[in-house]
């Protein structure tokens, strides 16, 4: 999808900024766009929203630009919990979740969890995208937070 962004649109969107944003940014906004009818412009738009660097000749620095209001950089654990009800699979099977760790990486907060018989994880990227995996690697959902 990377490829077909820049292809569609070379002169609008940077593929070295374009390379460094997580592939399950891509992937959600992919989806995202093709539910709604769109094309790789579309798809690039959305990512560009959290991540705005991909457009050429939009330079960005995350330390001083945060302007927008509740836009921080990053989230602490209790933030980023509280963001778990912004994923439909989780608002839904709440009472049979239980998050049996939390990890902080660099970009986003990992929830193990639990329900029943099956484990995954829960992402809350700093970014604004949340996302659901099973153990096994089936996608349970994703979605934005902010």
């Amino acid at each position: 999808m990377r490829t077909n962004i820049v292809q569609s649109d070379s002169d609008s969107w940077d593929s070295a900024a374009l390379a460094q944003v997580p592939d399950s940014v891509i992937v959600a906004a992919t989806k995202k766009s093709n539910d709604m009818g769109g094309d790789p412009g579309t798809t690039a738009n959305m990512i560009a929203e959290q991540y705005p660097n991909i457009k050429k000749g939009n330079s960005t620095n995350s330390d001083t630009d945060s302007t927008d209001v509740g836009d921080k950089p990053y989230l602490n654990a209790d933030e980023a919990k509280q963001q778990l009800s912004s994923l439909d699979y989780y608002r839904k099977n709440r009472s049979e979740i239980e998050i049996t760790s939390t990890t902080k990486s660099t970009d986003d907060w990992k929830f193990n969890f639990t329900k029943g018989n099956m484990t995954g994880t829960i992402y809350v990227e700093n970014t604004g995208l949340i996302s659901a995996t099973s153990s096994d690697g089936k996608e349970l959902g994703s979605g934005i937070w902010r």
